[in-house]
């Protein structure tokens, strides 16, 4: 089967690394795959099998590249094309209908209608209009988890079987085999202790970390025995704010922003827990990728906390807001978590999270 994969670039983030994640699985099951990006640049390019080739729109911006790639989709021959996150969503399901229906469009849904879209600004109150106007001309719609599906029947009227549920693809032998590599030398020198907390995600308002790094200065104030330094990978528009915090608190020898990186995994691995302060979420991949590694988290709530861990006895959730309770769950979390039992995480398998992209119908 001949399936192409669109969104914008290879740089850092969520969705990136699930649709190459699950590129990488269709291709190991036989498929010819084009990873199709408006610009390849990003640190995540090097993730994606040799086995697929990249075609690059060479835009510098998503919105430039509705010609090539509407030129892209008249020439392709690809039975599929797989879509994601939003705009790249809408621009594709766009093209492909000024190309009369080439291709069989499947958009992939990994947000709500919720905080993070509304403090997009202009661009954030578009997006309901345009998914409500272009979602139903997708030949399917992939919901990343059941409060997603939910919330697209909810906030945009779309048809409950128009919309399947996929998990994320996260868990492969790849995977595993990463997670042992060496951690860099040169970050390896910027963590100041050999035991950890890691925080991992991208450096907007949306994640919240003022609140997780007011917290942690909190912590290391009222309990001075307290040796666990604070980790954080990721990037984005409010680093410098959070460094001139970190700073301003006098805890910079102890808070460790390490910016984006390729292969977060060893550095995960080795945390003692995961801390996670965004206000959404649908599927975080992260609680998983922890879980998965033997790592338990502790989150304030958001609905996709709710979901994926639902079940699991590996994680504490606390709401919104409560510093008291964020570090209560630290300090319990710390004192020690039974994986004697593992989390069932087999419904985010990369190979099966494939098989169902094949089976739509």
């Amino acid at each position: 089967m001949r399936i192409a994969i669109f969104c914008s670039s290879f740089k850092l983030g969520g969705v990136e690394r699930a649709l190459i994640n699950l590129a990488n699985s269709l291709s190991r099951l036989g498929c010819k795959v084009q990873f199709v990006v408006s610009t390849d640049e990003g640190i995540l390019k090097s993730e994606l099998s040799t086995e697929i080739q990249i075609i690059n729109l060479n835009c510098s911006k998503l919105r430039l590249s509705f010609w090539k790639l509407f030129k892209y989709i008249r020439k392709s021959k690809a039975e599929m094309l797989i879509t994601g996150p939003t705009y790249p969503n809408i621009i594709a399901i766009i093209c492909n209908l000024l190309a009369w229906n080439k291709l069989k469009i499947i958009a992939t849904q990994h947000s709500y209608h919720d905080v993070e879209m509304k403090s997009l600004g202009l661009v954030g109150k578009l997006a309901p209009w345009f998914i409500k106007l272009t979602y139903k001309f997708s030949h399917k719609i992939i919901a990343v988890s059941k409060g997603v599906k939910n919330d697209l029947i909810r906030s945009y009227n779309i048809e409950a079987n128009k919309i399947e549920v996929i998990y994320n693809a996260v868990i492969s032998d790849e995977f595993y085999n990463r997670s042992q590599e060496s951690i860099d030398p040169h970050l390896l020198n910027k963590i100041s202790s050999a035991e950890y907390l890691v925080a991992v995600g991208r450096l907007e308002y949306v994640k919240n970390y003022p609140f997780l790094i007011n917290i942690y200065s909190r912590l290391i104030t009222e309990y001075p025995n307290f040796q666990y330094d604070l980790v954080i990978l990721g990037d984005g528009g409010e680093k410098e704010n959070l460094i001139k915090l970190v700073n301003h608190l006098d805890i910079e020898s102890r808070v460790h922003i390490l910016g984006a990186v390729s292969n977060p995994l060893p550095i995960i691995s080795k945390a003692k827990l995961m801390v996670h302060t965004s206000y959404s979420e649908a599927m975080p991949l992260v609680y998983v990728e922890a879980l998965a590694l033997n790592v338990p988290v502790l989150t304030t709530v958001n609905k996709g906390a709710e979901e994926v861990l639902e079940g699991i006895q590996q994680k504490i959730i606390v709401d919104q807001g409560d510093e008291t309770e964020f570090i209560k769950g630290i300090l319990e979390l710390i004192d020690g978590c039974d994986f004697s039992i593992k989390p069932n995480l087999e419904k985010y398998n990369t190979t099966e999270i494939a098989k169902s992209f094949l089976a739509i119908k």
